[in-house]
């Protein structure tokens, strides 16, 4: 193990040293003599700096006239004859007369004025219809007043009449259930209340 471990150690070495010698080396900066900077520095002084001067000429186009042309040598205005103007000739041609047109005379008629007379239109008179009781309805309300009541028999001995009605001896003038007994018959009772009249029939 040891062994192994100097032989490493030592070829690290080898390679380390290797590397330096054959690394290239950089090259020396060439070293400018203070005469050479003097001498420099002469001949900037003496060449003189020209710059280029240009002469710009702006001519704007609304000074010129229509008869002046610029002259692109001198850039001056240059004087153009002007050609005269032509008359123009007019040829007036006598205007034509338009015909009158005559009116003629309204030939309508006025029909006379015709009076309208007001148009009366017979009113009817709704008459309102007086609907009497449903007799449907009425004889459902005196059913379900006498629902609970049952002539179950009459006897009429001479001037005297019974009914027997739920188990009671009734005669006539006397009240059951707020019913007074008006008229009793062989096959029915009848029972008033209230103006109103019910009729109880054997057997019902």
């Amino acid at each position: 193990m040891r062994q192994r471990l100097l032989f490493i150690v030592l070829l690290v070495v080898v390679v380390l040293v290797g590397y330096t010698i054959l690394r290239p080396k950089p090259k020396p900066r060439a070293k400018v003599s203070t005469e050479q900077k003097t001498a420099i520095a002469r001949t900037q002084t003496l060449t003189p700096k020209s710059t280029p001067t240009v002469a710009k000429q702006e001519v704007k186009a609304e000074t010129l006239k229509p008869s002046q042309i610029l002259d692109t040598a001198t850039s001056k205005p240059v004087a153009v004859a002007e050609k005269p103007k032509e008359p123009i000739s007019v040829s007036s041609k006598p205007s034509k007369a338009l015909p009158t047109i005559s009116e003629k005379p309204d030939t309508t008629k006025t029909l006379p004025a015709v009076s309208q007379k007001p148009i009366t239109q017979p009113v009817t008179e709704e008459k309102e219809e007086k609907w009497g009781t449903d007799p449907f309805i009425r004889d459902w309300v005196l059913a379900t007043e006498i629902k609970d009541l049952r002539l179950k028999a009459v006897t009429i001995s001479g001037t005297k009449a019974y009914a027997l009605i739920n188990d009671q001896i009734l005669e006539k003038g006397e009240v059951i259930m707020g019913k007074r007994i008006v008229q009793i018959e062989r096959d029915k009772v009848i029972l008033e209340q209230g103006g109103r009249q019910f009729t109880l029939f054997l057997g019902e």
